[in-house]
Formats: structure tokens, sequence, C-alpha cells
């Protein structure tokens, strides 16, 4: 008779609440990543477990995504299966029981597909994925990447499945072995993922730089599918993984700040230096979905070392993501003010009021910037920046003046899209999106959503997360107009819809 297993006591804490057994490994347990279910960790209690409203949202979006990623292997299983009756053209049929070394090597049968897929991800969905990157040749460019590429390791397969997904849901009609192929990137992707958590576990990366790019290249991507996928699941065990690795590796308190380079590179063009571009740009891209997660999870920043990252890394987000560090500082701190909120402490603090007055100092600097070329990251921190202050006015109502609340800070948000330069592109736009049109009033409402309507066009909803904001949004405004005076923010409709949606 099969013996029942034991409840941990010591485990992570999404173990405890489900009662699974947790084998404790760190940054996350392997009954989690199996799944893929958030980890919640092993330090003190979330607030959230004590209050049975959220505990039970919790296990309801535990469960759907248990499910979802049950669904997930039994389409791989049975893709295989019917694989293993008719071999398709003698190609080799892939093992997935094999240990990973065997999975990510250079596949048998189709050399070019892959070669296509590597080049369609350069050229069509880089720039979706960063929008408002400023490439510069001198310092080298994007060659880290092509490097990286090359060495066929778990980021490979990971770009793989980016790119198997946009031909997923592209051309779906057109072929049959999409989804197979899709699938089979993906389950290569996370087993490359977890073999390479395991090294960190033994030795921290310390034996290999390359081996710690891999990690940070091959989870940011899988987080990067699930926002193409929508967004809504799957992508916070990625990112707690990720976020805690980055934690470990901070500048420390004392260093000396490395000053403002405009750029991510160092202008060298041997291997480790690229190595070293490639470990910036990674964590640029991992502070910037751990910064704006907060206000989904209305958690504090998983990084909890992102002020030394911003202040004293060098390191500038401006030239990725087209904002600023002192606006991705500050939205850092609402988010942790916005966990303190979820705690039950709803006193304006100090600091609320420190991060309004930094949040209007830039603003002023920006607007203030005459001479031209006035950089694209200029007007897109600028939108960040405004719908930084709904979110705090949201947070803190006491900060609003009888002159300037809520409304006038969404239509700041209306005033700065309205006056971006022509060529810069609104799908890199979906936090502020989201945030202000959220708390759109009725007469502002039609600007939100007649700016949807144009970004979801060209597209559709089949390879971005636009369609899931939207739909935040006029969630939140369908309650408010049944429910006036009612408070109502994009958290509670995300809460009210099952689901956890990461706005990049």
């Amino acid at each position: 008779m099969k013996q029942p297993m034991n409840r941990s006591t010591e485990g992570c804490w999404t173990c405890r609440i489900r009662h699974r057994k947790c084998d404790e490994l760190r940054p996350i347990c392997k009954e989690c990543s199996d799944r893929l279910i958030s980890c919640h960790g092993y330090g003190p209690k979330p607030g959230w477990v004590d209050d049975p409203s959220q505990l039970d949202a919790e296990l309801t979006r535990i469960k759907r995504a248990v499910n979802e990623n049950f669904r997930r292997n039994k389409r791989l299983r049975k893709g295989r299966s019917s694989t293993a009756r008719k071999p398709p053209g003698g190609h080799e049929v892939l093992d997935f029981s094999e240990p990973v070394a065997r999975a990510v090597s250079p596949s048998v049968g189709m050399p070019y597909r892959e070669s296509h897929l590597l080049i369609h991800y350069l050229d069509y969905i880089f720039p979706l994925q960063f929008p408002y990157y400023v490439d510069n040749p001198e310092l080298g460019g994007r060659g880290w990447l092509f490097w990286l590429l090359m060495r066929n390791g778990p980021l490979n397969q990971a770009i793989l499945t980016l790119s198997a997904l946009h031909h997923h849901a592209r051309f779906s009609n057109k072929t049959g072995t999409t989804e197979r192929e899709l699938i089979e990137y993906h389950t290569r992707a996370l087993q490359g993922l977890r073999e390479t958590l395991l090294q960190y576990q033994v030795d921290g990366f310390a034996a290999s730089n390359e081996r710690l790019i891999d990690f940070l290249g091959c989870g940011s991507t899988l987080l990067s599918f699930e926002v193409f996928r929508g967004g809504t699941a799957s992508w916070q065990p990625h990112l707690n993984a990720l976020s805690m690795v980055v934690d470990r590796m901070a500048p420390s308190p004392s260093q000396v700040p490395s000053g403002h380079q405009g750029a991510f590179f160092k202008a060298a063009p041997k291997e480790a230096d690229s190595v070293e571009n490639a470990k910036a740009f990674m964590v640029a891209t991992l502070l910037w979905f751990d910064l704006l997660a907060c206000t989904s999870c209305g958690t504090s920043p998983k990084i909890s070392s992102y002020e030394l990252w911003l202040d004293r890394s060098g390191i500038e987000i401006g030239p990725l993501m087209g904002c600023y560090n002192w606006t991705m500082k500050a939205i850092g701190d609402i988010g942790t003010l916005s966990a303190r909120v979820a705690s039950g402490d709803s006193e304006v603090p100090a600091e609320a009021l420190d991060v309004k007055e930094r949040l209007e100092a830039g603003l002023s600097q920006l607007d203030s910037a005459r001479e031209p070329p006035i950089p694209r990251a200029h007007a897109v921190s600028r939108v960040f920046a405004t719908a930084a202050l709904v979110e705090l006015y949201t947070l803190y109502p006491d900060l609003c003046m009888p002159d300037l609340g809520v409304a006038e800070a969404v239509e700041r948000v209306m005033a700065s899209i309205r006056v971006l330069p022509e060529r810069v592109s609104l799908r890199g736009l979906t936090w502020p999106i989201c945030i202000a049109g959220s708390m759109a009033n009725p007469d502002q409402q039609l600007f939100f959503e007649t700016m949807m309507s144009k970004i979801l066009n060209p597209s559709g909803p089949g390879f971005s997360n636009c369609d899931t904001v939207f739909r935040i949004m006029k969630h939140c405004w369908n309650y408010r107009r049944n429910h006036p005076g009612e408070p109502w923010n994009w958290r509670d409709g995300m809460k009210d819809m099952g689901i956890c949606a990461l706005l990049v």
C-alpha cells in the first residue's frame, strides 16, 4: 500500500498551503518547479496567508496553474506517442526522459528550421520584447546575443520556444506541426533551466559565468514566452528563482557608483567582455520584470537590492527599456509601500511623500529638456513616471490635493502618450496603460479604448499580453459603473478575474 506523503512544516509556503511534501530546494523547490507554480519561498509567513479570501484566491490560482501544466504535459505525451507511431521522414524522435545534455543537443533532423527560427527571433521577436532598445555598434551591439545563441544551451532552446510560439500564433492554419514543435522546444528549455538551477545550488555558478548567463537568459526568455501567451499565469516561478539569483549578485553598498555611461556595454570585443555585456543586459531585464510585477502582486520587489543595482552598478535601463533608472527606482519604492498597505498599514509614510517629490522633480527635468536630439527615453520615462503617480495616489488617496487627484494624474498620462514621437511603439507601454486606464473616469475611457483597439488591430491578441490589459481595464470600468463610489483598481480587477498579469 502506498504510504501517504508527509506534510511539510519547514518547506516553502506554497507547499505548506497546499499540504504537499517539500524537498526544500532553493531558490525554488522541485514540487513547485515541476508544476510551474509560484514557489513563495522560505522566509517569514506572507501576510495573505492569514487572510481567508486572499488565501482562497491564491489556492484557486495555483490549482488553475497545476491543471494547465497537466494539460500541457498531456499534449506533449500525446504528441510523442503519435510521433513514435509515425516518424516524420526519418527525423530523430526526441526522448525527453534523457538527461538535459541530450535534450539541448543540436537537432539532427531540422538544422535549417532551427536556423530559421533563430534569425526569425533576431529580426521580429527581439524588437517586440525590447521595442525601445537602442543599439550601439561601437559598443558591441548584439554580438553577445548571437554568440550566446550559437552555444546551443538552455537560452538557445528558450529562443526557439519564442519563435515557435510566434509561428504557432501566426501560421497555425498553415502547418499542423507547430504545436508539437512548440511543446518540444519549451520542454527542452525547462529541462535546461532546471539542470542549470541544480548547478547553481551546488556551486552558485562560481565555476562558470557562462552558465549564469544561460540561466538568466533562459529564464527571462521563458518569462517573455508567458507574457506573449497573455501573461496571466506560470510566470511567477521563473521570476522568483531568477530574482533570488540576481539579488545575491548585488553590488556592495560601499561600491562607488560607476557613473552613467548611457549604454549597457563596455567597448571591448573580447569574449570575457561579451559575458559581462550579456550579464548587464540580463540583470537590467530582470530588474524591469521584477519591479513592474510588484504592481500586479501587491508585494515588494523580490530583488530587494534593486536600489543598489540602479544606483551603483552602472547599469542603465534607459537604452534597453526606454525608462530611466530614477523612474524605475520610484516604481520599486511604490511596490515596497504597496506591500505595507497590504499588511494593514494605511498611514501615509514620509517615504510616500519622498517618492512623489522625486517623481515630480524628474518630470520637471524632462520637461525642461530643449536641446535636440531629445532621447526617446525622455518620452517613455514621462509616461511611466506619470503612471507611477497614478499608482501612488491610488495607494494613498490622502496624498491627493483638491485640484490634483487620481483623475488628474490619469489625464497627465494621457497627455504624455499624446506627445510621444511618431515612431515610438505603444506595445511597450502595457504597464502605464493598464494602471492609468484601469483608473480612468468614464469621460477618459474612450481614449484608452481607442488606443488599445489600435494596438490590437494589426496583430490581434495572439502574441502579446495587450488583450489581457484591455480585459483588465474593461473589468474595472464595468465594476465601478455598477458599484459607483467603491474603490476598485487593477489589482482588484485581476483578483476578481482570477489572474495575476505580468504587465511588461
